[in-house]
């Protein structure tokens, strides 16, 4: 796995979390990197919660047959494609909004939210938690956000007890 990140803090947190490399996209030459690390041949499947100039980059950089899955936005510009960069290099892409799926799919989503609450309940699957904040902190939380601060989860406590571990 080949995290892509926008500083070097983040692609250390990716590291730790399972990212066999990283890149920081706003140091190093993206496209270059991919192929560099791919021995030329491309990206297999590339998960897109940014947009904006990373999907451009990497959808340029997509190996015969992959699988882009749009799943966000967070540079705040959604990305268009051209049809032909698909067409040539047979690869699709699939459109991942959990929200819309589990209005369309209640049954399959809520086996699915079974099966990841199991994962982190018997530690297989440890989200990443940059902090957890008081729910009075909400806007100072989404303001880190926004200025993409956070390298993991921003949590929001609910009730006073005991702290979260991460």
């Amino acid at each position: 796995m080949i995290a892509g990140t926008s500083s070097a803090a983040k692609g250390e947190a990716a590291r730790r979390q399972g990212a066999a490399h990283a890149v920081d996209y706003s140091r190093e030459p993206l496209r270059e990197r991919l192929l560099e690390l791919t021995g030329g041949r491309g990206v297999d499947v590339f998960l897109d919660n940014v947009g904006g100039s990373v999907f451009g980059i990497v959808s340029r950089v997509m190996a015969w047959n992959g699988r882009i899955l749009p799943i966000g936005f967070t540079s705040g510009e959604t990305p268009s494609l051209s049809m032909n960069l698909p067409l040539l290099k047979n690869y699709s892409v699939v459109g991942c909004y959990w929200g819309a799926w589990a209005e369309r799919q209640p049954q399959q989503s809520r086996a699915a939210d079974e099966q990841l609450f199991a994962a982190v309940a018997e530690g297989t699957y440890r989200p990443q938690v940059s902090e957890v904040l008081p729910m009075a902190s909400f806007a100072e939380g989404l303001l880190r956000l926004s200025r993409r601060q956070a390298t993991g989860r921003i949590v929001l406590r609910v009730k006073q007890g005991p702290a979260a571990t991460t």
